[in-house]
């Protein structure tokens, strides 16, 4: 499944697919592109798509940096009960 959305006046498009090699999800800056592994439920699915969104924002960000921040926010948003709708 492939979705687009607007990040920083920029058109990035996001994809779900069966598997990437040692992540369960990556961002392609220049591409505008992030991947993230389908089947990935409730936080976890949460975590991952805040974190390469946080890669998205500022690509210079070291890993360290960027797990950090986006396992903080998805612990703000799970606690405010943040979910996945259908």
């Amino acid at each position: 499944m492939t979705r687009y959305f607007w990040l920083l006046g920029k058109r990035w498009r996001l994809r779900f697919v069966r598997a990437l090699r040692d992540a369960l999800g990556d961002c392609d800056d220049e591409l505008r592109e992030i991947r993230v592994v389908e089947g990935l439920d409730g936080k976890e699915r949460l975590r991952v798509m805040l974190h390469e969104l946080v890669h998205a924002i500022d690509w210079h960000k070291d890993e360290s940096y960027v797990d950090s921040v986006s396992r903080s926010m998805t612990n703000v948003l799970w606690r405010d009960g943040w979910r996945r709708g259908e």
